[in-house]
């Protein structure tokens, strides 16, 4: 079975093709010391689709408060 990895990275340049490297909530740029990670805008616990059109970059910290929330929540 291949690895998940190659897609992932695949994902996250095209993401920061289209969004930019900063995170989609705090803004910082993305670096050595902040890192990049996917977040699905509807959570997938909550029915949302693991595609590009539903996932944006955002910074660990970032992603860790939201948890499994929407935008709107």
């Amino acid at each position: 079975m291949a690895s998940p990895a190659p897609d992932r990275s695949r994902r996250r340049v095209l993401l920061e093709a289209r969004d930019g490297a900063t995170c989609i909530w705090c803004g910082r740029p993305f670096g050595p010391l902040v890192r990049a990670t996917t977040e699905h805008v509807v959570p997938r616990v909550k029915g949302g689709p693991s595609w590009l059109e539903n996932e944006v970059l955002a910074c660990r910290r970032c992603n860790g408060e939201r948890g499994h929330r929407s935008p709107v929540e």
